[in-house]
């Protein structure tokens, strides 16, 4: 049974990835809309504990009630590519802007969140009460330590194998159905054994009485595990980058500590509270030791790196999830054991499933705040740092609560003592320090937001001194040459594409400059800016000026704070030019906006004639990952021309489309205009062929090039899940350049053309091969 649990748990967390995912894109990937779906799974799940505990007297037949909820939750499993359209189109009625009018959109899309994971969750919760009861003997804490080890186990099972395996190898509708299969035939091997498997004995309650304020322990540890997830996730991410595999790496490391934490607690089972206060106490003192360890933690990869060697990426990974067990192996252990432990300390006189589904509904309820106050009001108003150091004084004041004789008082009081002068000398952001992008360059801001660790930089390298904008330790944007360049490019090109472009929707604001770009284009009457972090905005408005100018004050501009796929799925707005100009399709939740799906959502938007441009990089992306990226977005825009500028080794290829059919139109015109001249130059675009000599693939070229290749879609993220498993940078840029050049235009894609195309073309040849020369030094010298 306690293998069927096991399975039980894989598929529950192979089913919350996907269901993560594709919530994502129905309600936005903002923080407050997924804070929105985390907590209706939690609430659900505490839901289904409660009502599980209510009504377990009245089971009788326990592994087929389990069955029927794990039937219950793989049928829907299977019904959720049918469910999801239907809520898509009910998510787009609620408008772009998620607080206007009194946060009623926002509301709306917690409310879809419910209504899609209501039942299927409230079905998880209440498996654990429900098998409690069955298996149940000796002290209900054993029974409830057994059951949720096993569980937990699989979780960690379900979140490798989702991770590394399922979503890269199968999509999400692939890994779901793999999922429900096995669930289903979990509960059917469930059903079965109703009959077969001997009851278990009576559970013995160890307190008579009512739960009352007890309660509050499991509330609390629930609130306080759920908060350090993300506290640890937000300072992992400095250090392990933001590629999807963090996040599985954490999760996955977080519940085996929970799942060993758990199984363990069987051993100090009888003596109860005192057993509970003393893990406390480790967790305070694991708390107050991580500073060091956080501090030092560049270090300690690199000592591990330097062991171990790792050449692979499955070698790289297996380091680095040493490295994160070193940072959370004791504290994921307490939470893990404070669980089972609390069943047994709770006074109840109730059968054993409803004891366990009264705690573990308090433990949830606890969980589903720490994720919403965590995030949204405690990181901001503390820091990590901060809430560190809090989280550990408050199990150390748990601990003298629950055990207040002379040793536990003592114990306590010294680590009380010891986090009050933690908080006192440590300078702000000591935990943060030790992570290697704050130690490259001078850090001039760094600000914990709600959204995410936003920093700005100056950096010293072989191109001079720059500024980098990044968020979680990814460059969002930056004053370097090549950026400069292309956030110029990226503004003006599409523009010039249109013959009167008066209505732009600008994707992603970065540090501004591209959205100064188009506000040069005097046409211009309305530019929608989509952002998803408004501490982006505030750090790019005072510290980027001499990028953008001041633009975000320019009366045209309208600026979004949402997700810029879930602003074209609740638009009604339409656009001459939608400029996408998003983070690295690698990174974590990116890819959504470099699918097939999301380009059809831009088509949808654009008036008659409108152009469409994507930021697309060359470095850290397969060949295939790129070129299934340029077939999806060559499906929907056949128009496709491909843009590099030739005049600086840089990483980047510009994309645009157009409703209109080929050849390519362009207002040639326009570059003499002096409205429009400063910020071309700035760009290296002084004549048509200046402009002509970035051309890299004309429409022509792309439908050869992209011809054998499957376009990247929703279904099947292999640009997160497969290109993300790349650790050499310049090799994947070589590799992708020398594609594109092995296709490069030749004839002009243009309608008619004021310059010399063939100086233009053997301009462009020439930095072509200089560029890839120079990438072929810099690796042979590595």
């Amino acid at each position: 049974m306690l293998f069927l649990f096991v399975l039980s748990g894989a598929c529950a967390l192979a089913y919350q990835v996907v269901w993560v995912r594709a919530l994502g894109l129905l309600v936005g990937n903002s923080l407050w809309a997924a804070v929105a779906v985390v907590a209706a799974y939690m609430g659900g799940m505490a839901l289904g504990s409660w009502l599980a505990g209510r009504w377990a007297g009245r089971i009788r037949q326990h592994l087929r009630v389990y069955a029927a909820c794990e039937a219950l939750v793989a049928v829907w499993a299977l019904a959720t590519p049918w469910v999801l359209p239907v809520l898509t189109r009910l998510a787009a009625g609620f408008g772009p802007e998620l607080f206007r009018p009194w946060g009623l959109p926002l509301l709306g899309r917690f409310a879809l969140s419910w209504l899609f994971l209501g039942l299927p969750t409230v079905a998880l919760g209440a498996t654990l009460p429900i098998l409690v009861g069955r298996v149940g003997h000796g002290l209900l804490g054993g029974a409830v330590a057994r059951l949720y080890a096993a569980n937990t186990l699989g979780a960690v099972l379900g979140t490798v194998g989702a991770g590394f395996f399922g979503l890269p190898l199968l999509g999400e509708q692939g890994t779901m159905a793999v999922a429900a299969t096995v669930g289903l035939l979990v509960a059917t091997v469930a059903w079965f054994l109703e009959r077969l498997l001997p009851a278990g004995p009576e559970v013995m309650p160890t307190h008579a009485g009512r739960p009352g304020w007890y309660l509050l322990y499991p509330f609390l540890f629930g609130f306080v595990a759920l908060s350090l997830e993300l506290v640890w996730t937000r300072i992992l991410l400095l250090h392990l980058g933001s590629r999807v595999y963090a996040f599985v790496l954490v999760l996955a490391v977080y519940l085996l500590g929970l799942a060993l934490g758990s199984a363990l607690a069987r051993f100090v089972l009888p003596a109860g509270r005192r057993a509970l206060a003393w893990c406390q106490a480790l967790l305070a003192f694991s708390l107050l030791l991580q500073v060091p360890i956080l501090m030092g933690f560049s270090e300690l990869l690199a000592a591990l790196g330097g062991v171990f060697k790792p050449q692979s990426f499955l070698g790289l990974e297996l380091t680095l999830a040493l490295a994160v067990a070193v940072l959370l192996a004791f504290p994921t252990l307490c939470f893990g054991a404070s669980f089972p432990l609390a069943v047994e300390v709770v006074p109840g006189d109730r059968s054993g499933g409803a004891h366990t589904g009264l705690v573990a509904a308090a433990n949830t309820l606890g969980a589903i705040l720490g994720t919403l106050l965590g995030p949204l009001v405690l990181v901001p108003l503390l820091g990590t740092q901060g809430l560190l150091l809090a989280f550990a004084a408050l199990a150390a004041v748990l601990a003298v609560t629950l055990c207040s004789s002379g040793p536990m008082r003592m114990v306590g009081s010294s680590l009380l003592a010891g986090v009050l002068v933690a908080g006192a000398v440590l300078p702000r952001g000591a935990v943060l320090s030790g992570a290697g992008v704050l130690q490259e360059g001078k850090v001039e801001e760094l600000e914990e937001s709600s959204e995410g660790t936003v920093i700005v930089r100056s950096v010293q390298d072989g191109r001079g001194v720059w500024r980098s904008l990044e968020i979680n330790g990814v460059n969002v944007a930056g004053t370097s040459q090549e950026l400069w360049a292309i956030q110029r490019l990226q503004g003006h090109i599409p523009l010039l594409l249109h013959p009167y472009p008066k209505r732009v929707l600008h994707i992603g604001f970065g540090s501004g400059g591209t959205a100064w770009a188009v506000a040069q284009h005097s046409s211009v009457q309305r530019m929608v800016v989509a952002e998803i972090s408004p501490a982006v905005l505030r750090l790019a408005d005072r510290l980027f000026r001499n990028v953008n100018h001041g633009v975000l004050g320019d009366p045209r501009v309208r600026v979004v704070l949402n997700d810029g796929r879930n602003v074209l799925l609740a638009t009604q707005e339409r656009f001459d030019v939608i400029l996408s100009d998003s983070i690295h399709p690698v990174f974590a939740g990116n890819s959504s906006l470099y699918t097939r799906e999301y380009f059809q959502l831009c088509r949808d938007r654009l008036n008659p004639g409108g152009v469409v441009s994507m930021w697309l990089p060359l470095y850290s992306l397969r060949t295939d990952s790129y070129l299934a990226i340029l077939r999806a977005f060559w499906e929907v825009f056949p128009n496709t021309v491909v843009w590099y500028n030739p005049n600086v080794l840089n990483e980047f290829t510009v994309v645009t489309g157009s409703l209109s059919p080929p050849p390519v139109k362009l207002r040639w015109e326009a570059l003499a205009d002096p409205g429009l001249q400063p910020s071309l130059w700035e760009a290296g675009i002084a004549t048509p062929d200046d402009l002509a000599a970035m051309v890299l693939l004309g429409p022509e070229e792309v439908a050869r090039l992209v011809a054998n290749h499957t376009p990247h879609r929703d279904d099947f993220p292999e640009v997160e899940y497969l290109s993300g498993r790349l650790l050499d940078r310049e090799g994947s840029w070589l590799a992708n350049l020398t594609v594109l050049a092995g296709f490069r235009s030749t004839a002009s894609p243009f309608a008619s053309f004021p310059g010399d195309w063939p100086q233009a073309m053997r301009r462009r040849d020439q930095a072509l091969a200089a560029h890839r020369a120079e990438l072929a030094r810099r690796m042979a010298a590595r």
